[in-house]
């Protein structure tokens, strides 16, 4: 487990080898988000909340089922794609300069969130080698 805390950026990461389970949390005065990854059952949640944007992606890729719910006033563009082994989500505002980018594939779970007017980057990487 790691905790950070600088400024205004604030976020702590566990995880579990073991039951594969990677949890992200940042706390930021403009951007505000929970990530949630399950890479063996390949579930994934983001809950996000920025200002006039608020959205909730989940994704379940065995099932192939997703459902994606946004409510903005700003100008957002957000695309979620799921195929084969990859589960990709990525969200952008242009007002207010917002990019998160999710990306889980095989034995990598990658998360970036950039603020650029407040020139905040956060990327955790988590990888491991799966014995069948």
């Amino acid at each position: 487990m790691t905790t950070s805390s600088h400024r205004d950026l604030v976020y702590m990461t566990t995880s579990s080898h073991r039951d594969l389970v990677y949890m992200t949390t940042s706390s930021h005065p403009d951007l505000a988000y929970m990530s949630t990854s399950s890479h063996r059952d390949l579930v994934y949640m983001t809950t996000s909340s920025h200002r006039d944007l608020v959205y909730m992606t989940t994704s379940s890729h065995r099932d192939l089922v997703y459902l994606t719910t946004s409510s903005h006033c700003d100008l957002v563009n957000m695309t979620t794609c799921s195929r084969h082994d990859l589960v990709y989500m990525s969200t952008s505002s242009h007002r207010d300069l917002v990019y998160m980018t999710t990306s889980s594939h095989h034995d990598l779970m990658y998360m970036t969130t950039s603020l650029h007017r407040d020139l905040v980057y956060m990327s955790p990487v988590h990888t491991s080698i799966w014995c069948t």
